[in-house]
């Protein structure tokens, strides 16, 4: 050991940096002298100590390190532990050399790990050391050597850190007060202190003025304490001014870490009541003039706020102190609450706006939760409570779980009139209401309303939170008003007409009516009339309309009541009135106007007054009626067997409900339609202005604007329109869904195309205002848009030239909402690069077709979204449950003649320098594409792509689409091409089109399949041809009524499983998927081909008893009826219909041609031999065709 501890001596006098050389080496010898030695239990024997003594004196060589101060405390630790005289000398004698060395700052603390130490040193030394506190106080108040740099600051702080550290848990405040003034040591830290020492100067200025004679010492010690503060936190904002947040070294971060300890400790002494003097001088000190060289509070604020966007826990922790001090000036905390200007009613504030900086919203929620607790804690100061309520409501909401905001809240409605101020604020300035999470808390702040003000806060209650549509907001909100509406009828009369008179509680009723609210929230509403009742003293019901109903009448005498037909009819008008807050159920409606003729169902449906809601009813029951009275199924489509025979040159009688309902509601759509501004024009997102005669005037479509957004705002139309929009909806799909064949009556096929339309511009028009609507009436509305678009009827006035701005809307908007949905403001709903190409497609540039021409891209656009719209892997956020109508919408719109040739165009032929001339009436009409585009894989690959998704129209199409791919498949061979030959690659490439060609030929052949629109994949479905055979029992008496039996609990599980798609028709193959709508293998069954081919011998299949073959029968009407005279029942194809369904194509030809060149491929003898992918895919599509 003499020897290592002769080594480490010359480590020490070599001058190398001991904290790399000499204190490395040091370690392992104090750690082995005087804690591994220590371990064996023996007696220390002279020699150990003697070198305990060398380290020891070695140490104290290089205390200004606190790596060296951290082996000195082990040191303590132990000879505390041995001989207490040795631990009291070695403290007197290492606190007599930290001291001063703190006090000229040449203690190496250049971190927080540095000032630990420090602590934890005198944490450890004898107690006694640092009494009495004479050394300590001139050390705290000794002039700063260096303030000239950061630097130097931290060292300075790091010793009044650890001195006042030692003060605070060592000393009491009546010993320092006494002793500071004894001594009589002046304050050396002055506002100016750091552009003295800047100047080269060594220490600071002292004041003439300020002494402590002229001061008691509590106040010199609070001054001390603020000076520290403001000089640190000026070097912080010093800092900030001239360097970036890059930029800023460690001793920076260290000086802010320093800054915040200086705060608790000041904290720690204002609130811990040890220090009450000190406390007290502090507040007066903030409260009087300032002297000068001093820091004021307002210097401190100052420079506080500056550092707030950097550190908002500095500034927090000021604001806390200044709550301990009770400095309640408004205009600081306005700044610190950034109340807006608007609001705040300071005389001669100035106030920041609002910002978006995350660490000044900390400081202002932050600065928010402290303030309330002063408040709390000086109720009686009624100007601040009623300036922070006024100015700040919102955020009192949001930080309502806050325990201090949860205070202030509990001691406003202790009080009567905060509480009614309270109320009051949240009627008039309270904002996003409409957010579910912000309403709730709102309502949780309303619930302790105080007893006196329970009538204004019912009036906030139904007003701003009944009617919303969040489930969970309303029923609290319910149980709220129930919850006081009980507590005034306990009370007097008197007291419940101050609170409530009878005029409010009559606007209350009355907003509940007009808003539908009165079934949803029955107990509430009951509630209030009962409330009316005891504050008018019985008095007849003021708001109860004149009812047909004579029951409705309270003095009436039952037996007076003559039961006839008047009075069923008074009692029908009466539950189909829509004010009527007695109405009933819409399905009890719709029975009980059934038992009505024609003409009275049709009085009462063009009534003003009807409630439109009632007519999906009407129309739904009126079915079931016309098919019980054809003693048919109510649901024809899931029937086993079907029992009558209809005549294919009549069609059924509808029931007297269904045809009133049907008039009933076409007559309203083609009323709105009327009601609508014409010509249409495509909404526009800004006011648009047009110069006439140097003059600006508003343009057409700033007035069409204008004049739609009347209707679109008027509550009650967009309800009647929304009722009207499901009944449409309901009527289209019953229509499809008929085993007869029923159009729409062409007379309104204008309006409701008008009226379609309309529903998908109030959405437009929302989008604009920032507003989403609810997502039960998005699908409804594209619901309905996809019935009318599969429509014949309807189609075709879609495709007439002067409704091509019904066509830009629609697209306008589906564009719209699923860039609103998918993307930010800004982004492109598609790969930007896409979007160039979508854009580079050649345009006409007349004015009248840009809105046309912009529903061309964005067609486009859409089309190739449905790559990631219809891929389940990938990730899109559009609910599942518009997904199916807004591709069916997108792909409807893009079969439209004036979308359809950009919609099937490839993008990238642009790219390729395809320039062709539109045509047509809009130069919307593109050309079809030549073999040479065709032929790049990628194009040919999205041209494929496309017309899988959008079909095809008509024989034209067809049959260029055909030549097209064909062009592939057979390339027509040049002269110059037998002199090129092919890499490898090049082949590949080659036969990778070959193939995509393939599956593209092979998929539009099948399309043809498609009834009862070849090509049509939205509005058709792939023929098949089942091969079970029903079974001969059903037709037996009591197989049919077993049949009767079945259908009805086929219904009833189909009802319950409708989101699960599961059919309850057993007449499909097992091994289709239920419900399923694709192509797949056993599509047409063996015996149906043969009947198409006409070689099907029907006794002999009669009497087979295999159930692998089935015939097929489609008449005319579109049913299939049971041949009686045959012992198992066949259907037999029409050939005729299911080639005129084919659209005339020669689909004879285009097989057989495939198959010769199939043949060609598969042939061994080929030369080359065909590609093995080739193959693969040719067996492929054999295998498709033969399905």
């Amino acid at each position: 050991m003499p020897k290592v501890i002769q080594l480490c001596d010359g480590i020490m006098a070599s001058g190398l940096n001991p904290v790399t050389h000499a204190i490395p080496a040091l370690e392992p010898v104090v750690f082995d002298l005087f804690m591994s030695r220590i371990s064996l239990k023996a007696e220390i024997s002279k020699d150990i100590d003697t070198q305990r003594e060398v380290v020891v004196s070695m140490l104290l060589r290089l205390i200004q390190y606190y790596q060296v101060i951290d082996m000195l405390i082990v040191v303590l630790n132990q000879y505390k532990k041995e001989s207490e005289e040795k631990w009291k000398r070695l403290s007197r004698q290492v606190v007599d050399m930290v001291l001063p060395l703190l006090a000229r700052q040449q203690m190496a603390i250049d971190s927080q790990q540095g000032l630990d130490v420090i602590h934890r040193l005198f944490e450890v030394v004898a107690p006694s050391v640092f009494r009495p506190v004479d050394l300590l106080l001139k050390k705290l108040f000794a002039p700063p050597q260096d303030l000239s740099s950061t630097h130097g600051v931290s060292r300075w702080l790091s010793a009044v850190l650890a001195i006042l550290r030692v003060l605070m848990s060592q000393s009491k405040e009546e010993m320092i007060l006494s002793r500071l003034q004894e001594i009589n040591l002046p304050i050396n830290i002055h506002s100016d202190s750091i552009e003295h020492h800047r100047a080269n100067k060594t220490r600071s200025r002292v004041t003439n003025d300020v002494t402590n004679e002229q001061q008691p010492p509590e106040e010199i010690y609070a001054r001390f304490l603020l000076q520290s503060i403001g000089l640190t936190s000026e070097e912080i904002a010093d800092n900030l001014k001239h360097c970036h947040g890059t930029d800023l070294n460690e001793n920076h971060q260290f000086v802010c870490q320093q800054e915040s300890h200086l705060l608790l400790y000041s904290m720690h002494m204002f609130q811990s009541g040890l220090f009450r003097k000190v406390t007290n001088a502090a507040m007066k000190i903030i409260r009087q003039e300032t002297p000068a060289k001093f820091y004021s509070i307002h210097q401190l604020n100052n420079t506080f706020h500056k550092i707030g966007h950097a550190y908002p826990t500095l500034m927090l922790q000021w604001c806390n102190i200044l709550i301990l001090l009770n400095f309640e000036d408004q205009i600081w905390w306005s700044r610190v609450l950034q109340t807006p200007v608007k609001y705040d009613a300071t005389p001669g504030g100035q106030h920041m706006t609002a910002t978006h900086c995350c660490n000044l919203e900390v400081v202002r929620r932050g600065g928010l939760i402290l303030f309330c607790d002063y408040v709390v804690e000086n109720l009686t100061d009624a100007e601040h409570l009623t300036w922070l309520i006024v100015n700040h409501v919102n955020d009192i909401i949001e930080l309502c779980h806050e325990p201090p905001v949860q205070d202030f809240i509990s001691a406003i409605h202790r009080n009567s009139a905060a509480s009614g101020l309270l109320v009051q604020a949240i009627h008039s300035r309270c904002q996003n209401l409409s957010k579910p999470i912000i309403a709730k808390r709102t309502l949780e702040c309303l619930r302790p309303v105080h007893v006196c003000q329970s009538g204004s806060l019912l009036t906030l209650l139904i007003d701003q939170f009944l009617a919303t549509h969040h489930l969970a907001v309303a029923r609290l909100c319910d149980s709220i008003a129930c919850r006081r509406l009980e507590m005034l009828l306990a009370e007097n009369t008197q007291e419940c007409e101050s609170q409530l008179p009878l005029e409010d509680i009559e606007k209350l009723l009355e907003f509940i009516r007009l808003n539908n609210l009165d079934k949803r929230h029955q107990r509430l509403t009951s509630l209030l009339v009962k409330l009316r009742t005891v504050v008018c003293q019985g008095s007849k019901d003021s708001l109860e309309l004149e009812s047909p109903n004579p029951l409705a009448n309270p003095a009436i005498n039952l037996r007076e009541i003559v039961v006839d037909k008047n009075l069923f009819l008074a009692l029908t008008q009466d539950m189909c009135l829509t004010p009527n807050p007695n109405s009933s159920e819409p399905k009890e409606c719709a029975i009980f106007l059934q038992l009505l003729d024609h003409t009275n169902i049709l009085n009462i449906m063009m009534t003003k007054e009807f409630n439109t809601s009632v007519l999906s009813q009407c129309i739904a029951y009126g079915l079931d009626k016309t098919f019980d009275a054809m003693k048919e199924p109510a649901h024809p489509r899931y029937s086993l067997t079907p029992e009558i025979k209809l005549d294919s040159k009549t069609e059924p009688q509808f029931d007297p409900l269904f045809q009133a309902a049907q008039h009933t509601l076409l007559y309203h759509i083609d009323v709105v339609s009327s009601m609508l501004p014409s010509p249409h024009l495509v909404l526009t997102p800004k006011i648009l202005t047009v110069q006439e005669g140097g003059k600006a005037r508003k343009s057409k479509e700033t007035f069409y604007r204008e004049q739609i957004e009347d209707m679109f705002t008027d509550k009650d139309w967009v309800q009647d329109t929304n009722n009207l929009v499901q009944a449409l909806l309901f009527y289209l799909t019953s229509l499809h869904d008929l085993p007869w064949k029923v159009e729409v009556p062409k007379t309104s096929a204008q309006s409701i195309c008008r009226f379609t339309v309309m529903t998908i511009e109030v959405f437009h028009w929302m989008f604009l205002k920032e507003t989403l609507p609810g997502s039960e009436n998005l699908q409804t509305t594209f619901d309905l848009l996809t019935a009318v678009l599969n429509n014949p009827t309807l189609n075709s006035v879609f495709i007439a030239e002067e409704n091509a701005s019904w066509t830009c809307s629609i697209v306008e908007m589906t564009y719209q909402f699923l860039h609103g949905m998918l993307k930010l403001p800004g982004e492109s709903l598609i790969d930007s690069n896409m979007k160039e190409t979508i854009k580079g497609s050649p345009k006409h540039t007349a004015s009248g077709f840009q809105d046309l021409l912009k529903a061309c891209d964005h067609t486009a656009e859409l089309v190739f979204f449905l790559k990631s719209l219809t891929n389940p892997d990938t990730d899109c956020s559009i609910p599942n449950f518009l997904k199916k109508s807004l591709t069916t919408v997108i792909i409807s719109l893009s079969r439209l003649p004036l979308l359809n040739s950009y919609a099937r165009t490839p993008p990238l032929v642009w790219k390729m320098g395809w320039n062709p001339t539109p045509e047509g009436a809009f130069h919307t009409q593109l050309p079809p594409l030549t073999s040479d585009f065709i032929q790049e894989k990628d194009v040919l690959k999205d041209f494929i792509y496309r017309f899988n998704k959008i079909g095809w129209k008509n024989r034209l199409q067809f049959e260029e689409t055909w030549m097209n791919l064909l062009s592939v498949l057979c390339p027509i061979a040049q002269p110059e091409d037998a002199e090129i030959t092919l890499s490898p690659e090049e082949e590949i490439d080659k036969n990778q089109c070959i193939v995509l060609a393939v599956k593209g030929i092979t998929s539009l052949l099948i399309q043809s399949s498609l009834t009862p629109t070849s090509g049509d994949p939205c509005n058709s479905v792939y023929e098949h041809m089942p091969r079970n055979k029903p079974l001969v029992f059903l037709q037996s008496k009591c197989g049919q009524k077993l049949t009767r039996v079945r259908q009805l609990v086929d219904s009833a599980v189909h009802g319950n499983l409708t989101r699960n798609h599961w059919t309850v028709s057993c007449d499909n193959n097992i091994d289709r998927v239920p419900e399923s709508k694709e192509y797949t293998l056993g599509q047409i069954s063996i015996e149906a081909i043969w009947s198409l081919t006409g070689m099907l011998d029907l006794e002999r299949s009669g009497s087979m008893k295999s159930n692998d073959s089935q015939g097929v029968e489609v008449t005319q009407n579109g049913l299939a009826p049971i041949q009686q005279h045959q012992q198992v029942p066949m259907i037999i194809l029409d050939t005729r219909q299911r080639s005129a369904s084919l659209s005339g194509l020669d689909i004879h030809s285009c097989l057989q041609f495939l198959l010769d060149l199939y043949g060609q491929w598969l042939s061994s003898n080929i030369s080359p031999p065909t590609p093995l992918m080739l193959i693969n895919e040719a067996v492929k599509s054999v295998c498709g065709f033969l399905s």
